[in-house]
């Protein structure tokens, strides 16, 4: 096969089933996902998984090979390779799953393991486990293309992924090409993610001038290839060779440190088979390698996510991010297209250099060579030896050369002299810079500067405890004339569609940079400024401040296109024209003004421009949808990818140029009887709202058009129990407005999502009212089967410090529905802790199979051990010695049933410790030391203070026994000190983050007084 082939094909993958999505909108605002926020409004979640029925399901699958290479494509599970094949020997190069096996990993639940995984705007991408659409287009030179396009469920920023291979050529290219379409910046990452499958002869290896390797948000580093510290929660002391998978026994994550090298890869010793990624460095930042280690938490995931395939690790490339959570900006109307490669490889170890051309190691006495290309007449230049070769594309090449070693310069050219590889092995630095520290508490800033540079930050990287506002405040409270935080203010409360407040701190920005300046080099204030008086429809006003604003470069794109919306709204289609083309010409690329002059060219009556222009954005954009739509080729009932999202967002860019009948035409068009369209319709139609019509299917707006029709309609009908409950729930999902909720859901009627989400709201603005915990009462009682309404009702009786016995006594009563959760049986184990039946808790969590849920794994293992703890402790007291010491033993070891276990050994620094006093009272002095010896073996650093801070406690104690007195008071007099600052440190967001949809979250100042008196009474209040 010489040609690249491409097929469309329907495949059967045996498939367990999953849950529906929940059903009541997730307020989950102070979710974490892979340590950014997991907030999933507006978002339906999945939070449990089934393993009760595989069945074969049919999927459709792109099947894109040439003669070296052939890649399965899954356009109905986020667009994922599902598989890659070295057709050369039938090595998967990639890890090949046999199954369909969902588990609760992704932004929204649900996450399958296995093939390449493409992760935007975050990682996990959000639409990962939905389908999306596709296009394959064939170019000149027979490559072929097959592009992906989704429009992103979080910021619907667009997003298309082309997936190419060419003929004669052994590797394949993945295009990143992604637009913001929104009139505000965005942060993103782009992360592709490639499993691999792994033993214990497999190595990962990155360019030589890395010299360490960071872990995520950079909190920790050690050095590479060999490391000799504690790195996250694995302690590689004595020396560690990283690079050989086996010897990573932890769950843990290797991000590159700085390189001016474009490769990384991994290779299996056994099969001689390998994988390289190759993309310049200067966009493609990281390189990263993950591993779920070799442990009990490795065998609960690969039970979790497969049936037969093994192990996995990932090997992660980046563009525009050199970690997790590293995220860049993308700015209104930005296009950001790029490129990385990969490609399999036999025979010659891990590469010391490898590009598009061939792959190289260098030996003693002998050069290695993989080319990815034919090259017929090429010249290998080793020092002063000269050696011609013809080099086949995928087959190995070795080349014995005396004096050659690892150190040596070598040059390869092809038959025309062009240098297509120079190395020379690069000097390793050997320095590893300092860990990065936790960003301060806006009251420990002393400078607006840094007020700014922090809230700045927060925002970028997607805090899930903190966002940037209160830092834009103390910034001003520092110095009341520092406009970038004005500026930043402004920013925010257009995010929250709260337009006056944005007005008001665009302006006063505007007033202190014109104060000596009447023309400011920094024209960004004048946008935001024009951007909140347009969305007030305030047209006249908002054009002539664009008009100002456009002085500046960096802001013609912007105000440029809203100026040419406002001729639309005006119906001056001559000049809308005229500032798009303007704007095209100075402002840079700009698809959303390339499709607003489609729309011009068709109302000037310019036929041939307005067909040109659709088949121009067609190129740029194969899922265009105001092109499609023009073209008369759009059907969004047939839209695969959030058809109702997609129609709205349609709607909503005519509807901001003024083109309301066009607006209307994309709505009607749809077959669903969703309430938001309606309200849109008869918004944009400027006609009276049928209240008759509207229906109760589950809906969360979240839009400024939304917004708009949704305060439109509840003026005209303000007693609508569907209209306030959507503009309830936008103005607390979106615009943080509290009490504006409250009032809608008080009018929203008496459905389950009007009365849960009326109790969410209570308890956010007052934690005291007891209205919210009565609300959710009656509604258990109500609704007894409905599994969300039990989960929450618990988590509001144990935030209201309820009596474990009557939570534990309501989660026995329902034992029939709550077994159907882990989240849910968890609760009642964790109520039997509570209430002191800690037996009682062993025995529910013997009864259960867990799966486990990324980074929610200790809420069961954590049950384990406190049972556990409790029941040894009171055998201690009692001085059962050897009955103590049994039940700490057995803490040591968490169950398999258990789904998991702990990601750091420092949360069994306790059990050692107790383990030490028992023998130290049986009389084994040896048993003793050895084990308060093991629990102090931790360093106290970001880790162990985040996995258990009574870790601190535990350690001094141990070390008093071991007769290092001095240090034991030294350490409890620290956390002494971290205690009392603990308490009375002031939280400016959530006190903590979880893995969990939670919608009750604790007031921080609660929350936090918990926790620290909490862990005082566990170090101070029980004694030994």
């Amino acid at each position: 096969m010489s040609e690249v082939e491409v097929q469309v094909i329907q495949k059967k993958i045996p498939t367990y089933s999953w849950a529906d999505c929940e059903e009541l909108p997730m307020f989950a605002k102070n979710r974490i996902h892979q340590r950014l926020s997991g907030n999933p409004y507006p978002n339906p979640v999945v939070n449990q998984v089934r393993r009760d029925t595989i069945t074969d399901r049919e999927y459709t699958v792109i099947v894109l090979e040439n003669e070296f290479i052939k890649l399965e494509i899954l356009p109905e599970i986020g667009g994922r390779i599902f598989s890659a094949q070295n057709k050369k020997n039938g090595y998967d190069f990639f890890y090949r799953q046999h199954v369909i096996k969902p588990a609760l990993i992704g932004m929204l639940g649900l996450w399958v393991s296995g093939g390449l995984e493409f992760n935007w705007p975050v990682h996990h991408n959000p639409a990962g486990f939905f389908p999306v659409e596709y296009h394959v287009e064939t170019q000149a030179d027979g490559t072929v293309i097959v592009w992906l396009g989704s429009r992103d469920l979080l910021d619907r920023i667009e997003g298309q992924l082309g997936i190419s291979i060419s003929p004669g050529k052994a590797f394949f290219e993945t295009i990143g090409r992604i637009t913001n379409i929104n009139p505000l910046a965005k942060s993103f990452m782009w992360w592709e993610n490639a499993a691999v499958p792994v033993n214990e002869s497999y190595e990962i290896f990155f360019p030589h001038d890395v010299s360490y390797v960071d872990f995520h948000y950079k909190k920790t580093r050690g050095a590479y290839p060999v490391m000799n510290s504690f790195f996250n929660t694995m302690d590689n002391r004595g020396g560690n060779d990283i690079r050989k998978h086996k010897n990573t026994t932890s769950a843990t994550s290797y991000f590159s440190g700085v390189t001016k090298g474009d490769f990384f890869g991994g290779w299996d010793g056994n099969l001689k088979s390998g994988v390289i990624h190759y993309a310049p460095h200067t966009i493609s930042t990281g390189a990263k390698m993950f591993t779920w280690g070799y442990g009990q938490m490795e065998k609960a995931w690969e039970k979790a996510l497969t049936d037969t395939d093994g192990p996995y690790a990932e090997l992660m490339a980046s563009s525009y991010s050199d970690n997790q959570p590293d995220l860049s900006w993308i700015e209104p109307y930005e296009t950001k297209e790029f490129s990385q490669y990969w490609y399999p490889y036999t025979d010659i170890g891990t590469v010391d250099c490898a590009n598009l051309f061939l792959a190289v190691k260098l030996l003693e006495g002998k050069l290695l060579l993989y080319p990815v290309q034919t090259i017929e007449g090429a010249m290998i230049h080793v020092e002063a030896e000269k050696v011609k070769v013809d080099l086949i594309a995928s087959n190995s090449v070795e080349i014995s050369i005396s004096g050659m070693n690892e150190n040596s310069l070598i040059t390869v050219t092809d038959s025309k002299g062009k240098v297509i590889l120079k190395y020379r092995k690069p000097e390793n630095s050997q320095e590893i810079p300092h860990p990065e520290t936790d960003f301060p508490y806006p009251d420990k800033i002393k400078d607006a500067s840094g007020c700014y540079l922090t809230g700045v930050h927060v925002a970028q990287y997607r805090d899930p405890k903190v966002d940037c506002k209160p830092y834009f405040i103390q910034g001003l409270k520092l110095q009341w004339d520092f406009w970038p935080c004005m500026v930043g203010l402004s920013q925010y409360y257009l995010e929250k569609f709260q337009f006056n407040d944005a007005e008001e701190w665009a302006g006063k920005a505007i007033d202190v940079l014109t104060r000596y300046n009447a023309n400011p080099r920094d024209t960004e204030a004048y946008t935001l400024l024009g951007i909140s008086l347009k969305e007030q429809k305030r047209y006249d006003e908002a054009y002539e401040v664009f008009g100002k604003a456009i002085w500046s470069q960096d802001q013609i794109a912007k105000a440029g296109l809203m100026m040419a919306q406002i001729d639309c709204i005006r119906h001056d289609y001559e000049k809308a024209e005229e500032h798009i083309e303007w704007l095209l010409k100075y402002g840079g690329q700009n698809l959303p003004a390339e499709e607003l002059l489609i729309v011009i060219y068709r109302k000037l009556g310019k036929g041939k421009a307005h067909q040109s222009q659709i088949e121009r954005c067609l190129r740029l954009n194969p899922f265009d949808l105001l092109a499609l739509h023009e073209k008369g080729k759009l059907d969004l009932n047939d839209w695969k990818n959030n058809a109702l999202r997609t129609a709205i967002d349609l709607a909503e860019e005519y509807a901001d140029a003024g083109f309301m009948d066009e607006a209307v035409a994309v709505l009607q068009g749809l077959k669903t009887t969703s309430p938001i369209l309606p309200i849109l319709i008869s918004c944009f139609n400027e006609e009276q709202l049928d209240t008759t019509i509207l229906s109760e299917e589950p809906c969360f707006p979240s839009s400024r058009w939304e917004l708009s029709a949704l305060k439109r309609a509840v003026r005209e009908h303000p007693d609508n129990h569907v209209i306030n409950l959507l503009l309830g729930d936008l103005l607390y999902g979106k615009c943080e407005d509290e009490n504006g909720a409250l009032s809608c859901f008080r009018k929203a009627g008496f459905s389950v999502e009007a009365l849960r989400n009326l109790a969410v709201v209570i308890y956010h603005i007052d934690s005291a009212d007891p209205e919210s915990i009565e609300i959710m009462e009656n509604l258990v009682k109500e609704h007894p089967g409905n599994l969300q309404l039990i989960y929450e009702y618990q988590i509001l009786c144990f935030l209201k410090e309820k009596d474990p016995e009557e939570i534990l006594k309501f989660w026995e009563d329902n034992r029939v529905y709550t077994s159907k959760r882990d989240d849910i049986y968890i609760q009642g184990i964790h109520a039997a802790n509570l209430a002191g039946k800690n037996e009682y808790a062993l025995k529910l969590l013997s009864d259960y199979e867990f799966t486990p849920c990324e980074g929610g794994e200790h809420a069961v293992a954590d049950e384990y051990l406190v049972a556990k703890r409790e029941i040894g402790k009171i055998h201690y007291r009692e001085k059962k010695y050897k009955k103590a010491l049994s039940v700490f033993k057995s803490a040591l070891t968490i169950p398999q049933n258990l789904g998991g276990g702990v990601w750091h050994q420092v949360k069994l620094a306790p059990f050692w410790y107790y383990i030490g006093l028992c023998y130290r009272d049986l009389g084994n002095g040896i048993k003793a030391k050895e084990n308060f010896n093991k629990a102090v073996s931790f360093p106290v650093d970001y880790f162990t203070d985040m996995y258990d801070l009574s870790y601190r406690f535990y350690r001094g104690k141990a070390l008093f026994e071991l007769g290092e007195k001095e240090e034991g008071r030294n350490a409890l007099s620290e956390l002494d000190e971290l205690l009392k600052a603990g308490l009375i440190q002031k939280d400016y967001g959530y006190f903590a983050a979880t893995p969990f949809f939670d919608c009750f979250i604790a007031k921080p100042e609660e929350a936090r007084k918990k926790f620290y008196l909490s862990l005082r009474d566990l170090c101070y209040g029980g004694g030994e």
